[in-house]
């Protein structure tokens, strides 16, 4: 089994685009910030940006160890 094995690509630039418009609709009052269902978004897409750069990141790293 190989441990290097990353998420698939993702379109990470959209991810992070999709994540800046939800917190910034929560700060401009366009949605209720308090509601379960924004937060649980708001989290859920970060977490998923965070994921897909980590992996554009080990990838990089990867390529570079190889070299």
């Amino acid at each position: 089994m190989d441990r290097h094995v990353c998420i698939p690509d993702i379109n990470t630039t959209g991810l992070v685009a999709a994540c800046k418009l939800l917190y910034k609709a929560g700060l401009m009052n366009e949605v209720d910030q308090t509601l379960g269902t924004y937060q649980y978004d708001l989290v859920d897409v970060g977490r998923q940006c965070l994921a897909s750069i980590f992996c554009d990141l080990q990838k990089m790293v990867m390529v570079a160890y190889v070299v």
